[in-house]
This record gives C-alpha cells, sequence and structure tokens, in this order.
C-alpha cells in the first residue's frame, strides 16, 4: 500500500489521504504528523488500520470535548467531570447536581474501574438523557489513555505499545517476587501475589485471576490501580 496523495480539505486542519490511487479517508492533522505519514510512503495494512483507529479516537474526542465545554454546569459539577477524566469515582449524585441519584443501585461512576463495562448499560438505563455527559467523557477519557499508551513508540503500532506495556507489567512482576522472595514470609507472599479474599485489593484482585490448586480461577470483584497501589504501601513497603 503506498500513500500516494494527501490533500488538504478547506481551512480546518483535516486531510484527504488517497493509497494507490484512490480516496481512502480523511485524517485530522495531528494523526498525520504523530505517525509520520508522507506522500509516497509504503504503509502496510495492520499500522493503517492502527493510524485510523487513532483518527477515529481523536474526532470523537474533540466532538466530545466541545460538548462538555458547551454543556452549562455549575463549577462544583464541572469539577467532578475533570474528576472523571482522571479516573477517580465520582459520585453521581455530585456529577448531575440530583439528589435522587443517591437511590439508585449504582450511586458513582470511575472509568478507571474494571467493572466499568459491565455496568455502562446500568448507567445508560437509569441516567436516561444524562448518560451523555458520561458517554461523552468516556470519549475523552479513552483518548487520553491511548495517548498514554502511544507516547512512549511514536508512530507505532498500538499492538507494539501493547507490548511494550506488558513487558514492563512483567519487569515490574519479576521485581516485586523477588522483594517479596527477600524480605518476607511465604504466607505473606501469597497473600500479596495469589490469595482471594473479598475486600483484599491485591495482585490476584488487580490482574482478576488467582491460581487454586494449579489452575487459573477468574476473580468477579477485581481492584483498579490505584487500590492495588495502595495495598502494596500498606501491606510491603510500610514494613521494608
Amino acid at each position: 500500500m503506498i500513500i500516494t496523495q494527501i490533500k488538504k480539505i478547506g481551512k480546518g486542519e483535516r486531510y484527504s489521504i488517497f493509497i494507490d490511487g484512490n480516496f481512502s479517508c480523511v485524517l485530522e492533522a495531528e494523526i498525520i504528523v504523530k505517525n509520520q505519514i508522507k506522500e509516497g510512503q509504503e504503509i502496510d495494512e495492520e499500522k493503517w488500520q492502527d493510524v485510523r483507529l487513532q483518527n477515529g479516537d481523536l474526532s470523537c474526542f474533540s466532538r466530545s470535548l466541545s460538548y462538555l465545554e458547551k454543556t452549562k454546569r455549575k463549577e462544583k459539577q464541572l469539577k467532578e467531570v475533570a474528576s472523571l477524566l482522571t479516573g477517580a469515582s465520582v459520585p453521581l449524585e455530585k456529577l448531575f447536581g440530583k439528589t435522587e441519584y443517591k437511590e439508585l443501585e449504582e450511586t458513582k461512576v470511575q472509568f478507571d474501574a474494571p467493572s466499568y463495562e459491565e455496568k455502562e448499560d446500568y448507567y445508560q438505563a437509569s441516567l436516561g438523557d444524562d448518560f451523555e455527559i458520561i458517554a461523552r467523557a468516556r470519549a475523552v477519557y479513552n483518548y487520553c489513555a491511548l495517548s498514554r499508551i502511544l507516547k512512549n513508540n511514536p508512530g507505532g503500532r498500538i499492538s507494539d505499545a501493547k507490548v511494550e506495556d506488558y513487558e514492563k507489567h512483567k519487569k515490574d512482576l519479576k521485581l516485586l517476587k523477588q522483594v517479596l522472595k527477600e524480605y518476607f514470609s511465604h504466607n505473606d507472599r501469597e497473600r500479596v501475589l495469589n490469595t482471594s479474599e473479598a475486600g483484599l485489593a491485591n495482585y490476584a484482585a488487580y490482574i482478576g485471576m488467582t491460581i487454586n490448586n494449579g489452575r487459573k480461577e477468574a476473580i468477579q470483584k477485581r481492584c483498579t490501580k490505584e487500590e492495588f497501589y495502595k495495598f502494596l504501601e500498606k501491606e510491603v513497603l510500610s514494613k521494608m
């Protein structure tokens, strides 16, 4: 596949992209620069799909951010939206300024929680038109998360960045195991790495998996990265 033409559209920051002489799609200028897209460049199918995925996320991000900026909300509620975008847990009552949301089965929303996607249909059904705020904020959050994944892999594939992220996770886990082996008992190591227990925000709860009698078992109630880090501070770092 050869990028044969990059044609600017009007006065904006969007460009028509032609591959092998045929129109392919429209890309934002930021995506073109980030991925070093040039005329005459050869690009494979996987890389091109990644570029288009990034572009779709950026377009969604721009529309969503514009929507949030135009939404008339009190300063206190805007602070809750900002907290939501950082991955924090936010009470629906404060986010929307409606006390009746305190009576819902799910009273908080957190994008960084492993269970968010499972609860999304519930939020949509319970919040009605108010869910639009959450949906738009989620688009902004996802774009920012994608940007963080790609920040150390400029111009690379999302799959490459995921591999890099996975390799870092393996190194961090190896270091944690070394520390536990050197300073802690077997029972302590099991509690940090593998024990499945309600309210225990250990490594098993973080990845959603434990090993029982040599077999992997899924954990339904997972913890967030922040909860796992707090657990490590309390159970490991403070005891060294």
